[in-house]
C-alpha cells in the first residue's frame, strides 16, 4: 500500500494558502474601503471630477492588485490631477505575512498621493511650500525630531 502522507501535508498547505489568500484580499478591499469612504465627502468638495470613468462621477476604487488601489481626482485651477495610491500590506500572500514581514521590516498600509501643482499663474512674489506628511500620532512626535524644520512647517489637522 502506497503512503501519500507528503502529497497530503502539499495539499494541505495549499488549501491554508487559499484560504488566507482569499480572507487577505477582503480584509485589504475592506480597510482601503473604509479609507476611501471618509475621505470622499472632503474629494467631493474640493474636486470637479472623481473616478477613472469619464463623464461620471463615481467612488469605485481601481484595484490593480489583491494589495494595491488607485482612485483619480481632478478639476482644481491649479492642480492638474490628484491620484490617490492605496498601498496595503500583502495580507493575501501567506509567505509575505508569515516570513518576509518577520525578516524585514514591512511598512505597513500606506497611501500616497500624486499631486502635481501649476506654479506658473503664482506671483513670483508668493513663497510656495508645499509638504504633505500624514501619520499616526503615536509616530508624530519621533517625524518632528528627524526633521529639525518639521515643528514650524507642520500643520497639524485633527482627524475626527
Amino acid at each position: 500500500m502506497t503512503n501519500y502522507a507528503i502529497e497530503m501535508c502539499i495539499l494541505a498547505l495549499f488549501g491554508v494558502a487559499f484560504v488566507v489568500l482569499i480572507i487577505g484580499k477582503n480584509e485589504n478591499k475592506r480597510v482601503v474601503e473604509k479609507w476611501h469612504k471618509a475621505a470622499l465627502e472632503e474629494l467631493n468638495e474640493q474636486f470637479a471630477y472623481l473616478g477613472l470613468v469619464e463623464n461620471e462621477q463615481t467612488a469605485i476604487l481601481e484595484e490593480n492588485s489583491y494589495s494595491e488601489f488607485t482612485y483619480y481626482a481632478s478639476g482644481r485651477k491649479n492642480c492638474f490631477y490628484a491620484l490617490f495610491k492605496y498601498e496595503m500590506k500583502k495580507r493575501h500572500c501567506i509567505l509575505t505575512q508569515h516570513v518576509f514581514d518577520r525578516l524585514f521590516q514591512s511598512h505597513g498600509d500606506m497611501l500616497t498621493l500624486d499631486m502635481p501643482v501649476n506654479l506658473d499663474n503664482l506671483q513670483k512674489a508668493d513663497p510656495t511650500l508645499c509638504e504633505f506628511y500624514m501619520t499616526k500620532r503615536s509616530m508624530l512626535k519621533n517625524a518632528e525630531e528627524q526633521n529639525e524644520h518639521f515643528p514650524a512647517l507642520v500643520n497639524k489637522v485633527k482627524v475626527p
